[in-house]
């Protein structure tokens, strides 16, 4: 294999799931900008492997979806169809979906990126990702009663422009946060 060939993503999945499962931890670089402003695209995390019932709220985890991975914030538990779940959502997103805890890789406990490393697990940490979580928790509610109001209102055109909104007044909070625990 030449230094220029990559690995389909599929493939680095399943390599990066098998460091996970025989070391407890690897290292892994994110390829999205899903959890700006604390993880951004082109950092490295640390995930440590977790059982789904370790997940607490807030947590930075990763999942397996549709063949791949993701890093998403664990925003509570519940179930669907008899199955357990986890409610996740990327912090750059008004959107929310639940996963199969059985998808739960692992939970971020480093992140290394322009010149910084947080450490999740401290408790300076912990508290950055209840805060940031709690945030994420309460736009995602009151993002659902405005996109029910718009649309039983024949406003749907709207959700677009207010989804935009949301999410620049959302990362303007947890950009604050950041920079509030850093201090």
């Amino acid at each position: 294999m030449s230094p220029t060939t990559r690995l389909s993503p599929q493939i680095s999945s399943e390599l990066w799931l098998d460091a996970v499962s025989l070391r407890g931890a690897a290292w892994a670089c994110v390829a999205s900008a899903s959890m700006s402003p604390l993880i951004r695209d082109g950092d490295y995390v640390l995930v440590d492997r977790v059982s789904p019932n370790e997940v607490r709220f807030g947590d930075i985890v990763v999942f397996k979806v549709a063949g791949n991975l993701a890093v998403h914030r664990a925003l509570g538990k519940g179930h669907t169809d008899g199955t357990a779940c986890l409610r996740e959502k990327g912090d750059a997103s008004v959107l929310s979906t639940l996963v199969p805890e059985e998808d739960v890789v692992g939970r971020v406990r480093f992140v290394i990126g322009r010149g910084l490393v947080k450490d999740l697990a401290s408790p300076r940490g912990r508290a950055l990702q209840v805060a940031i979580g709690m945030q994420s928790l309460a736009f995602l509610v009151l993002w659902r009663a405005l996109a029910y109001s718009l649309t039983g209102l024949g406003q749907e055109g709207r959700l677009r422009r207010c989804a935009a909104i949301f999410a620049r007044f959302s990362h303007l909070l947890q950009s604050t946060a950041v920079r509030l625990a850093r201090a």
